[in-house]
Parts: structure tokens; C-alpha cells; sequence
């Protein structure tokens, strides 16, 4: 939600508001208020679940030997740990991505399936929810995100693929996207970068364009002008390395072909 805010805003040029592109910020603020959600929030639900005698019974040692030392504990602490991660990743999360909300949807389920079996012990069935149920549902589930990710163009991966160059082998970054059950971990810092993305530009954009973005991005994030920011000078030398190769007729035509291998070295 406020990561779409603050880019419209960041559209408007408010200053300030480019800290919610960076991943790292955002990851921060998300550690952050999930410890004050599950410290405060925590605090105050397990008073309230002992008042309202919400609490564990006695179990059988034979059948359940873990459980006997549950005793007396207030019950649904899962509601604690879900607020704790799903309000962040609401409010911070990039809701357009498809992993995201994917993200979201499984905790919530797996939370409501929590929730549920809880709140039928609570109403005297100490068996809970059914365990065919159970397995039934979140099998079901997992089908639909399965379905989801092959289906979604936007479940898709850039590959880094192998060329032999002589006696050497380069590795480059594929630039065309593409379905595949292979996955790749995004936040990685020696992934490589995506010099449209870091622009802001489309792969068919002109001349005019990439200058245009460039010029953007050079003043948005200038180490000089941004001095309270740590991540401005990695940004803007980003910036400038995607322009020095996109404003180059031959530079880009290597980079569209064979990616990052196309113009190293």
C-alpha cells in the first residue's frame, strides 16, 4: 500500500519519498514494526486471552506428551505472530508482485486453518479441526499456487547461462525473460542488474528516453545532493553504468543480445 504511495509521490519529486524503492528500507521498517506489533500488540492479547480463561487445558501425557507442558498458556498466539508479519507486508510490501501476494495469501490461509482448529477447541472439541480436512485443503491449496505461478506472466526468470569464450567460460545474465521452474533469490547484491529497470525505461525506448531517465535518476540520487542517504551513491553509479551502455548504439545492441557478458571487458 504505501510502497505505491510513496512511488506516485516520488513521481511528484517530494523528496524523501525514492527511501521506499530500496528494498533494503523497506526490510528495515518491516523488521521493525513486527517487533513492536508482536511486543505491544502481543502483550496486550495474551492479557486479554486470560481473562477470557482462553487458555490450554490439561492433556494426556500418553497421547499428547508435549502438549502437558501447555498447560495454562493462553491459546491463538498464531493471531500475534500473523499480525506481526502480515500488516508489513501489507503496508510495505510491492502488492503488484506476484510472489508477494502469494506470500500474503499462504500465511493467511495457513493462518486461518490455525485459527480455526483453535477456535473448535476452544468450543469443547479438543480434537480440533478434522486432519483430513486439513491435509484435504491445504493440498488444495498448494495446487492453486502452483497453478498461479505457471499460469502468472509474471512468475518468469532471467536466467544466467554459460557461453565458452576460448579457453574461458563467461556466465552472462539471458536478457529476455521466460517461464521456468527454476527460481532465483532477487535480493542477492551480486545478481546482475537490469539496466532498463535501474533507468526506468523500456527496451524499446529511444535516445531521448534513456537520456531523459538518466538525467532523472542522476539528480534524484547525486551523492551531493543526498548526503543523508547511504544508498544514494551505489544508485547513482548504477545510473551511470546503465547509461554508458544503453546510450551506446553498439554497447546496447551487445548488452540486448548477450546481457552483462555482452559488455564486460
Amino acid at each position: 500500500m504505501l510502497y505505491d504511495l510513496f512511488k506516485y509521490l516520488d513521481g511528484l519529486d517530494i523528496p524523501g519519498a525514492g527511501m521506499f524503492s530500496y528494498v533494503s528500507f523497506r526490510a528495515l521498517t518491516s523488521l521493525i514494526l513486527s517487533l513492536i506489533i508482536s511486543m505491544v500488540a502481543g502483550e496486550y492479547f495474551i492479557k486479554y486471552m486470560r481473562r477470557k480463561k482462553h487458555i490450554e487445558e490439561a492433556r494426556d501425557a500418553s497421547i499428547d506428551p508435549y502438549g502437558v507442558q501447555k498447560k495454562g498458556v493462553p491459546s491463538m498466539g498464531g493471531v500475534v505472530i500473523l499480525a506481526a508479519v502480515l500488516v508489513p507486508a501489507l503496508l510495505l510490501g510491492k502488492l503488484s508482485n506476484v510472489y508477494m501476494v502469494l506470500l500474503i495469501a499462504t500465511i493467511a490461509f495457513f493462518g486461518l486453518i490455525g485459527f480455526i482448529d483453535d477456535k473448535i477447541k476452544l468450543d469443547g472439541n479438543k480434537d480440533g479441526l478434522s486432519p483430513r480436512l486439513k491435509m484435504l485443503s491445504q493440498l488444495l491449496f498448494g495446487v492453486c499456487v502452483g497453478l498461479t505461478l505457471w499460469l502468472s506472466p509474471d512468475a518468469v526468470v532471467r536466467e544466467n547461462v554459460e557461453r565458452e569464450i576460448g579457453d574461458k567460460v563467461e556466465v552472462y545474465h539471458m536478457s529476455e525473460s521466460r517461464k521456468s521452474t527454476v527460481t532465483t533469490v532477487p535480493f542477492v547484491k551480486s545478481n546482475n542488474i537490469d539496466y532498463y529497470e535501474v533507468l526506468g525505461v523500456s527496451k524499446s525506448g529511444t535516445k531521448d528516453d534513456i537520456k531523459s531517465a538518466f538525467r532523472k535518476r542522476a539528480k534524484q540520487y547525486h551523492p551531493d545532493l543526498n548526503k543523508d542517504n547511504p544508498d544514494a551513491a551505489e544508485k547513482f553509479k548504477e545510473a551511470q553504468e546503465a547509461y554508458e551502455v544503453l546510450s551506446d548504439e553498439q554497447k546496447r545492441k551487445m548488452y540486448d543480445q548477450y546481457g552483462h557478458a555482452g559488455v564486460s571487458g
